[in-house]
């Protein structure tokens, strides 16, 4: 990951993180439009909890030093039933999140990043 894409994801993240429950309510609403089925994976899971999580966007410079947090939550997740094609939907309800969020300053380079 080039130092530029990571300043991009920096700095947005940031912004997102400082709208905090409001970004993160847009994005399980996106997600849930999108898969309605993946809902019962949150029924005991503390919404307002998720939104604050940004172990790899404080990592970006270091992941290296977060592959052992990242695999233990790779096994938790496999644990909940998260398969492959989930990752889609997440992926769709982030970039469409990032879009309404940032709206005309979603760039092609924001979306790259």
């Amino acid at each position: 990951m080039q130092e530029t894409e990571i300043v991009l994801l920096e700095d947005s993240f940031a912004e997102v993180r400082a709208a905090g429950e409001q970004a993160a309510a847009l994005f399980y609403a996106r997600l849930f439009v999108h898969d309605p089925s993946l809902r019962i994976m949150f029924t005991s899971t503390d919404m307002k909890e998720q939104g604050r999580k940004s172990l790899v966007i404080k990592s970006l410079r270091r992941l290296d030093s977060v592959v052992p947090a990242l695999e233990q939550l790779a096994v938790k997740h496999v644990g909940y039933g998260v398969r492959d094609e989930h990752y889609t939907v997440v992926g769709k309800a982030l970039m469409e999140t990032l879009s309404v969020f940032f709206a005309k300053r979603f760039t092609l380079e924001y979306r790259a990043a």
